[in-house]
């Protein structure tokens, strides 16, 4: 009964040992995970030996995007890291199941025992909402434009899902024919799944629109 005892206790303590030390890798990765996090907003050094931080910055509301250069395949990428790891997750599914030329190209994801590190996204050459700025498209830019954003939204429609944030800014510019590509998935939904008010109220759909202004509004009454 003692030897049995024993051996009982031996492996009650390796399972232990065991369990430690599976925390402490856990623990390990997610401080490296948080430091790549730190130096991606940051823009410093070579993201996993291979990214080089070297462009803008652009800080959205759930998420902070860094241009970078691919030093293996020599190209412009787009580092995104989100704030949560839901939307992380969630964005990760959503750009594998709407794979096609109307939505950024996902090049890879940086993943570390849950710990989500970033996403690398093709970078585009600038977004509408400069183009516009600028006054720089013609008419028939304009209705070029259009026609690919009607096609993009019925690609979407067609997977039953609705992109709720459409706006000049999360519609990026490829190349000197005006090709363009769908960005920022947070806000899309199933019809008729919950919304959270992250959206931009004047592109807001209208049936969501006077509750996501007037919760915004309540920060101007005090």
């Amino acid at each position: 009964d003692l030897k049995d005892m024993g051996v009982l206790a031996l492996g009650a303590r390796r399972k232990l040992l065991a369990a430690i030390h599976r925390h402490k890798l856990r623990m390990s990765h997610a401080a490296e995970a948080k430091s790549e996090r730190g130096a991606i907003e940051a823009g410093d050094g070579l993201f996993r030996g291979r990214y080089e931080l070297s462009g803008g910055t652009f800080i959205g509301g759930s998420a902070v995007v860094k241009m970078a250069t691919d030093t293996k395949l020599g190209r412009q990428v787009a580092l995104k890291l989100h704030s949560r790891p839901a939307d992380f997750t969630r964005e990760l599914k959503l750009l594998r199941a709407l794979k096609s030329e109307f939505v950024v190209s996902l090049l890879d994801a940086y993943q570390d025992s849950d710990s989500p590190v970033a996403l690398v996204l093709e970078a585009g050459t600038s977004n509408l909402a400069q183009h516009l700025t600028g006054g720089g498209l013609s008419e028939v830019d304009r209705k070029h434009i259009f026609e690919q954003l009607c096609l993009a939204v019925a690609f979407v429609h067609s997977k039953q899902l609705v992109l709720n944030d459409l706006k000049p800014q999360n519609v990026v510019i490829f190349g000197s024919l005006l090709s363009i590509k769908l960005i920022d998935l947070e806000g899309v939904r199933k019809a008729g799944e919950h919304l959270p008010f992250r959206l931009t109220p004047f592109y807001t759909p209208p049936e969501l629109a006077a509750a996501a202004l007037e919760a915004m509004r309540l920060g101007s009454i005090p």
